[in-house]
C-alpha cells in the first residue's frame, strides 16, 4: 500500500515548496531534459540525481492479546467467569484468537542534487503471528523418540488502510485476528511481531523483538484439590536433595513402579526437577517421615465403593510435613485396575482432583468403577496430568481453564 514515489496526492509524502517541484520538473543539463523518475520506476533510490536518508525509525515490539470468547472459562474454584482473556500459562481446549496492536515509526527523505525533496512515510507492513504447536511426544507404549514436531502456524495481519498503527481488536480496519486451535496436549508458543516497510532507504532491521505468549493446551479439564475455602491446596512434597520413598510390600512393586514411571515420565518432561520417587519394597514410613508414601492393600478405610484413597499427615507453608498413605481396596485382584488406583492416589498427593470428564488414557485422575477395570496403560500419568502439577503447584503458575 505503500507508493515509492511521493506525490502531492499521497497520504505519506510530504509535498515540497512549489518551487522545488517546478525546479525538479524538468531540469536542463547540456542541452538534455531530465524528467522525475515515475512510480512504476520502482526502488530507484539511491541512484543519480537521488538520496534517500531515513529519519526517526522506531519498530517497538507490539503487543499480543489472546482470548477465548466462544469458550467457557472457569478460575481455579471452578466458578464461571465472564472474563475470556488468556494469561501465560491458562489451560485451554478449543479455539483461541490472537489479536494484536503496534505501531512503527519513521520516515526515508528524498533530495534531488542535495536537495529535499520529499519524506516518504514508513508504515507498517504486518503483525506477523506465529503458533508453535506442542511437540508430538506419541504415547506411553508407542513413543516418539525423538519427539516430532508439529507445523508451525503464521499469519500475516495487515491493516486495511496505510498507517503506522494497527489494532485487529478494532472492528473493520485490519485483516482480522488469527485464530489458533488448542487441540493437542502441551505448550502453544504465539509470538508476535511487527514488520516495517523498508521504504526507499531500505530501512533494516524491518522487524521488531517478538512479544512471546504461552497457553497450555489440554484434553481434558484439570482440576485441583481445594482448601477449605474451595480454592486450589496447591499442597507441594519437599524438594531438596533427598527423594520421596515408595514403601509398599513386594508382590506390588511391578504395580509401583509402573505407576511411578508414568508420573516421572511427564514430570521431568515439562521441566520439573528436583522431585523424585525411590522404590522401597518391605520398607517402612516414619509418622514424622514428610519424604515418604507408603503404599498397601486394606491401609486406610476408604469411602464404600472406592477402589482406594489416600492421606496426607499434615502441611506447613503449603509443604508436607509428614507421611503419606496410599490404600487400595483389599482384594482386587487386577493388575491395571491396581496401576491405576496407585496412579490416580499419587496424583492427588501432588495436587490434582479427580476428573471424571476425563476417558481413555486421556488422565489418570479420571474416575473409574471397581467392577470395570481400566485398560492397560490408563493407570500411566498423560501429559493432562504432568502439566498442572508441574505448571501450577510447582510452578505457581495460574489455575484457569477455557473451553469445558
Amino acid at each position: 500500500p505503500n507508493p515509492h514515489l511521493p506525490s502531492s496526492t499521497s497520504s505519506n509524502a510530504v509535498r515540497p515548496s512549489s518551487g522545488t517541484a517546478l525546479l525538479l520538473g524538468a531540469i536542463t543539463i547540456v542541452g538534455v531534459v531530465l524528467l522525475v523518475p515515475t512510480a512504476a520506476q520502482a526502488q530507484w533510490c539511491p541512484s543519480w540525481p537521488w538520496t534517500c536518508t531515513p529519519r526517526d525509525v522506531d519498530t517497538p515490539a507490539p503487543a499480543g492479546y489472546l482470548s477465548a470468547p466462544t469458550l467457557t472459562c472457569k478460575d481455579g474454584a471452578g466458578t464461571v467467569t465472564s472474563d475470556k482473556s488468556l494469561p501465560d500459562g491458562t489451560y485451554v481446549k478449543g479455539l483461541v484468537r490472537a489479536d494484536a496492536s503496534g505501531t512503527v515509526a519513521g520516515y526515508c527523505d528524498w533530495y534531488a542534487f542535495g536537495s529535499f525533496y520529499a519524506s516518504e512515510r514508513r508504515d507498517i507492513n504486518i503483525v506477523r503471528i506465529e503458533t508453535i504447536p506442542p511437540l508430538d511426544y506419541g504415547t506411553w507404549d508407542s513413543p516418539n523418540d525423538p519427539p516430532l514436531t508439529r507445523i508451525t502456524g503464521t499469519y500475516g495481519m495487515m491493516n486495511n488502510v496505510s498507517a503506522q498503527s494497527i489494532d485487529s481488536r478494532i472492528s473493520g480496519t485490519t485483516s482480522g485476528p488469527d485464530s489458533i486451535a488448542a487441540i493437542y496436549s502441551g505448550e502453544y508458543i504465539v509470538d508476535f511481531t511487527t514488520v516495517g516497510m523498508s521504504t526507499e532507504c531500505h530501512i533494516t532491521p524491518t522487524d521488531s523483538n517478538t512479544t512471546r505468549k504461552v497457553i497450555i493446551g489440554v484434553e481434558c479439564l484439570p482440576d485441583w484439590i481445594k482448601d477449605g475455602s474451595g480454592q486450589p491446596l496447591l499442597p507441594k512434597f519437599p524438594i531438596d536433595a533427598n527423594p520421596i520413598k515408595l514403601v509398599y510390600s513386594a508382590p506390588l512393586g511391578d504395580i509401583v513402579a509402573a505407576a511411578k514411571g508414568g508420573w516421572e515420565d511427564v514430570l521431568s518432561r515439562w521441566g520439573l526437577s528436583g522431585l523424585n520417587f525411590q522404590l522401597v519394597p518391605n520398607g517402612s514410613c516414619s509418622l514424622s517421615d514428610d519424604h515418604c508414601i507408603m503404599i498397601g492393600d486394606g491401609l486406610l478405610s476408604c469411602d464404600a465403593g472406592a477402589c482406594g484413597c489416600s492421606v496426607y499427615g499434615g502441611i506447613t507453608n503449603g509443604v508436607y510435613d509428614k507421611r503419606s498413605i496410599i490404600s487400595i481396596k483389599p482384594n482386587m485382584s487386577d493388575v491395571n485396575h491396581k496401576v491405576w488406583v496407585v496412579g490416580h492416589e499419587l496424583g492427588h498427593l501432588l495436587g490434582l482432583k479427580d476428573a471424571p470428564g476425563c476417558t481413555g488414557q486421556t488422565s489418570v485422575m479420571k474416575t473409574s468403577a471397581c467392577d470395570t477395570a481400566p485398560g492397560t496403560g490408563e493407570g500411566r500419568a498423560t501429559d493432562n496430568d504432568g502439566l498442572p502439577v508441574v505448571k501450577t503447584v510447582y510452578g505457581n503458575g495460574p489455575t484457569k481453564t477455557c473451553g469445558w
